[in-house]
């Protein structure tokens, strides 16, 4: 016997609802848990911080940068996409819809963290990057006819037109030295540590010269680089809103299930 659709649709809906109502809970929950741990670490100076979790606070230094694609000026870390806008057939009418051309990163790196009493090694690759400066550019027709810029340089190189027929649009985030950041970490000593990825062994062979050098790493509790210590989590009042919301639309959707299976 076939399933009435009427109970096949809203059993779908149902079930999306209970999955949506969970992962906002979990979120909420996970959330608070961050801010309590940050909450419970007192800030350090990187030449006096102990081994273990530590809360630094300092600017992006020189000495492990490569060159972003479109300005090429030095950074440690770049994610750049090119899109281009087209009209496309949906629902029975005619929609703009973002089509990526190209998309180029340089994945996360380890960088320097300085402040005014030491620097350290934070190694970003095992990090969750919550900051990066963001570069929006788009152009169309005519301003790629009339237009002079860095940005449509690169442009007109990605597309290999000098003219665009198509509103373009370039996006880039950016890490650059001299950023300030907030960084929750783990401190360990250079020659304790061992990543899977060796390119960057030179470093790891400065940090360990250096006097009290330390590492920034995962350790238990989280890894976080953020603009501020603000920004790391949500307010108390929007983590508790997303697990009150996660916890009523996960009833309700048991209900409405319940419900129309029981009268179906």
């Amino acid at each position: 016997m076939n399933p009435d659709p009427l109970l096949l649709f809203i059993s779908i809906f149902a079930v999306a609802g209970m999955l949506f109502g969970l992962v906002l809970i979990v979120r909420g929950f996970a959330n608070l848990k961050t801010r309590r741990f940050v909450e419970s670490l007192p800030p350090s100076r990187i030449r006096s911080m102990a081994l273990g979790p530590v809360e630094l606070n300092g600017i992006v230094g020189p000495g492990l940068e490569v060159p972003d694609p479109v300005y090429r000026r030095p950074c440690v870390y770049y994610a750049v996409t090119v899109e281009h806008r087209v009209l496309t057939m949906k629902d029975g009418g005619l929609s703009r819809e973002w089509i990526t051309l190209f998309e180029d990163g340089s994945g996360l790196r380890p960088f320097w963290l300085a402040d005014p009493t030491a620097q350290t090694l934070v190694w970003t690759p095992d990090a969750e990057l919550q900051f990066a400066e963001y570069h929006e550019y788009s152009c169309g027709f005519f301003g790629s006819l009339f237009g002079d810029s860095v940005e449509l340089e690169f442009l007109r190189h990605v597309k290999k037109q000098r003219v665009f027929m198509r509103r373009v649009r370039l996006g880039l985030q950016v890490l650059r030295p001299g950023t300030k950041l907030f960084v929750v970490g783990d401190a360990v000593m250079p020659h304790s540590f061992n990543p899977a990825d060796t390119r960057f062994a030179e470093a790891l062979r400065v940090a360990a010269a250096l006097d009290r050098g330390r590492v920034i790493v995962r350790g238990e509790g989280p890894f976080i680089v953020a603009k501020a210590a603000a920004a790391v989590t949500e307010e108390r009042s929007g983590m508790f809103l997303h697990a009150l919301i996660g916890s009523a639309l996960l009833v309700l959707s048991l209900f409405v299930l319940g419900f129309f299976w029981e009268v179906f």
